[in-house]
């Protein structure tokens, strides 16, 4: 049998990279489980690989939210399998995930790179909210120049395939999908999220690279204006951004359209160390005050 031509998902347990191990991991430090995924997709005819990283809670009665993430160039032009491996063997947000579980945000934790303001509230929010647990999807970002990727046929993947499968394994609760990523990942998110908003409930992006697509993602902001009312966009850039000024572009498309969205400057370079830092925070930070307490979503950093 060949195996392209399977109609049904095929399942693959690939075996496990050690997780990433940031200079900031405390040994005492329980991380969460990491799992790793190969499933066939019959909208881009080829094996998909995926990172899951699981809660703890996951074994309990309660569905839990998940967030998608997509990564940026420098993994998505490697094998199909490092590409899905960005958000923990690259970035390493497990380490970061791990710490704001515990309650702990140390200041090292943003690798020097991150503004007094900015600082004392996420702190301020994570005392006075709990983190809660999520779990967080992997999967390999397409380089689009290279690759020749249509952003449908991916974003079938993901919400007819891969959120399915994952659904059928653990308790995800499916009304509580976001999606979130950095540079190239950002375009992915930004353009995915609001071509189907009804789905992709939590819609952030980091130093996104908007630049030559901004017109089909904002054919997306006309065409599903109704519903991305009831989103609110984030929107992440950095000080030493060589992308700011698409990102602000962005903004002004957003508010042109009249849709809610939060805009931040944040500290750091267009780097590995704002991935691992300032940028995994932010991420987290957006995604599970969103989910669970969305009354305080104004709270968050804003410039």
């Amino acid at each position: 049998m060949h195996y392209r031509r399977l109609l049904l998902p095929v399942i693959i347990m690939l075996s496990c990279s050690k997780p990433y191990k940031s200079p900031l991991a405390d040994k005492q430090l329980e991380l969460p489980e990491i799992k790793e995924f190969c499933i066939y997709s019959k909208y881009l005819d080829s094996r998909q690989p995926f990172v899951l990283i699981i809660p703890r809670e996951a074994k309990k009665r309660n569905k839990l939210p998940a967030l998608i993430l997509m990564s940026g160039r420098g993994e998505a032009i490697r094998s199909p399998i490092e590409g899905a491996r960005a958000w923990t063997k690259y970035y390493g947000i497990q380490n970061i995930y791990a710490q704001m579980r515990d309650q702990k945000l140390p200041q090292k934790i943003f690798l020097n790179n991150v503004k007094e303001k900015h600082y004392n509230a996420y702190s301020t929010l994570l005392k006075k909210y709990p983190f809660k647990e999520f779990f967080i999807i992997s999967p390999k970002t397409p380089d689009i120049d290279r690759e020749n990727y249509d952003f449908d046929r991916f974003e079938k993947f993901l919400r007819l395939e891969l959120i399915p499968f994952l659904s059928e394994k653990y308790k995800i609760d499916e009304s509580k999908i976001g999606i979130n990523g950095i540079s190239l990942g950002g375009l992915w998110s930004l353009y995915l999220g609001t071509s189907h908003p009804e789905f992709y409930r939590f819609i952030g992006n980091q130093q996104g690279a908007f630049k030559k697509h901004s017109q089909k993602i904002e054919r997306n902001l006309v065409a599903n204006r109704e519903e991305l009312k009831k989103s609110n966009i984030r929107l992440v850039t950095s000080e030493r951004d060589y992308l700011k000024q698409d990102v602000i572009e962005m903004k002004d498309i957003l508010k042109k359209h009249g849709l809610k969205h939060s805009f931040v400057i944040l500290d750091g370079p267009h780097d590995y160390i704002f991935n691992q830092g300032a940028g995994s925070v932010d991420i987290l930070f957006y995604f599970y005050i969103s989910c669970f307490y969305p009354e305080v979503q104004d709270s968050l950093p804003q410039d």
